[in-house]
């Protein structure tokens, strides 16, 4: 027997180390690990401390979608950089039946309705307790084709990468911090999250007030539409409207709120008013008081139009019950 030697120790270790290589090569991913449920991935992306990317499509009808499933999905670069980052869910809403059960189309359903879906397909980031890191449209574009409109969803997503991480390391020093401290970084994460979706955050947001209820970090005010939201829902669903309506409005005259919290309590309140029947005059008046907030944005238009059309049908009905009472004279004469 050959007495072991420094040399064959080493080239044992190299052997070892080749072996382990080529192990690790062969066990790595070939194709994407995909779920059809998202609490199913809620409860994963727990186990794995991972951020969850929602796809919604439509397999058997919406030629993006074909081509993200056929051309990207199964790509090396989506399997390398995308799928090994993030828990995979795929929400699928075919035309034909037969290729989903009914109970999880609902429960597609119900997703794509708590995330306020947009159209498909479309992408959403999310943390692990559902709070909404960033959304992915396609490119409506008839210039490219749709599998360059599927490749740009990747490019999207990869935009993400660095702020999927940090909310991720965010959530986990929060979730170990108490008292104001606790309430600043909720703040941070909100800053990180896509701010279209805000007011899905409210149990996130509630936290500022819990743990900072002397308001020492002076985000109270910042957040107040949004901590007003679920009470005036509260009082909406309890038939109680006029309180729901003169809770926005208290929020709206708020002078340490910013403009586009005002704008925006305004206009809810006056669409609460019209949508309970209430009389189309205050509506007006709630829209013009938006309008006034901030006559260059977006919701000021809106507004505007709203107010516009509002007016028309105020006249029409006047002249129509005009009309009316005028032959109601005339036949009696």
């Amino acid at each position: 027997m050959k007495p072991i030697t420094f040399k064959s120790i080493s080239k044992l270790i190299l052997c070892l180390v080749v072996s382990l290589m080529l192990i690790a090569c062969s066990s790595s991913p070939t194709e994407a690990h995909w779920l059809y449920d998202y609490e199913e991935a809620q409860e994963l992306a727990e186990q794995e401390n991972k951020n969850i990317l929602l796809f919604f499509v439509g397999s058997d009808w919406d030629e993006v979608s074909i081509a993200l499933s056929n051309d990207i999905f199964p790509s090396k670069s989506f399997i390398s950089k995308i799928a090994s980052e993030y828990i995979l869910v795929q929400l699928d809403f075919p035309q034909d039946e037969n290729l989903i059960t009914e109970e999880q189309f609902y429960r597609n359903y119900d997703v794509a309705n708590r995330f306020s879906l947009e159209g498909i397909p479309s992408a959403i980031l999310t943390t692990k307790e559902g709070y909404i890191i960033d959304k992915y449209n396609e490119i409506a574009s008839d210039e490219i084709s749709e599998a360059d409109r599927a490749a740009d969803f990747i490019k999207q997503i990869q935009k993400s990468k660095k702020k999927s991480t940090t909310i991720i390391s965010t959530v986990k020093k929060m979730d170990k911090t108490e008292g104001p401290k606790k309430a600043n970084l909720v703040d941070t994460i909100l800053n990180q999250l896509d701010p279209d979706y805000t007011y899905l955050h409210t149990e996130l947001i509630a936290q500022i007030p819990e743990h900072d209820p002397d308001n020492t970090t002076k985000l109270h005010e910042k957040y107040l539409l949004q901590l007003t939201y679920p009470k005036a829902m509260e009082a909406l669903y309890a038939g109680d409207y006029e309180n729901a309506i003169q809770m926005l409005i208290e929020v709206a005259e708020n002078k340490k709120i910013s403009k586009k919290d005002s704008q925006e309590a305004y206009y809810t309140a006056a669409y609460l008013n019209a949508q309970m029947g209430l009389e189309d005059e205050q509506t007006i008046a709630y829209l013009q008081l938006a309008y006034n907030v901030d006559p260059e944005s977006e919701v000021a238009q809106n507004a505007q139009q709203i107010i516009s059309m509002i007016s028309l049908e105020m006249e029409e009905k006047q002249n129509t019950d005009f009309s009316e009472e005028y032959l109601a004279e005339d036949n009696a004469n």
